[in-house]
């Protein structure tokens, strides 16, 4: 109960079917009568299934739509099906692996600690198909980061700087002989 709370899934009858199940837990002698809480207690084991079965398929859509992501990088469609599957595994990894009928880890714990290595599962998928396709002759994949993020941009000559400073940064890399993946 107190999970599906947590998650303010705890909703419209589960809230009468909880205070119930409580109520007799805090009487004086709540194993009579136990068995009238039955329908109330099965509610609740429902409610919880189903918001763990959402929360995982919540997860299996979050990793397809990082493989996505992978999969429409230039190059990607070359790799064989063993390096494929070595940079796809990555993601796959990231999910939780438990069931709807677990109780560990807590629901709150399938998304937020999921997103955040999700989010390292995808940079190191990215970094490992850069390993890959730098591989033999291939010329090395670098990541460049262009650190735009937060950047504020006030008029056109903040523009132009941005450009230029973009294009120099790119140009230098790309002098190197070095294919460039922004980040």
């Amino acid at each position: 109960m107190s999970q599906l709370q947590d998650e303010d899934q705890l909703v419209g009858g589960l809230v009468d079917a909880a205070n119930r199940i409580a109520s007799q837990l805090k009487s004086d002698r709540p194993w009579r009568e136990i068995e009238s809480l039955d329908a109330d207690v099965q509610a609740i084991s429902n409610a919880y299934r189903e918001a763990r079965k959402q929360t995982l398929s919540w997860q299996g859509n979050q990793c397809d739509e990082a493989g996505g992501r992978i999969k429409i990088r230039p190059d990607f469609s070359k790799l064989t099906a063993d390096q494929s599957h070595s940079v796809l595994r990555i993601l796959e990894n990231a999910g939780d692996n438990t069931t709807e009928v677990a109780i560990a880890p807590k629901l709150s714990e399938l998304r937020d600690p999921f997103t955040l290595r999700l989010q390292r599962a995808e940079e190191q998928a990215n970094d490992k198909l850069d390993e890959i396709l730098s591989e033999g002759d291939q010329p090395l994949v670098r990541k460049v980061p262009l650190n735009l993020h937060n950047r504020e941009i006030n008029n056109q000559a903040d523009i132009d700087r941005l450009i230029e400073e973009i294009r120099k940064a790119l140009m230098e890399q790309l002098a190197t002989g070095v294919r460039i993946r922004i980040t």
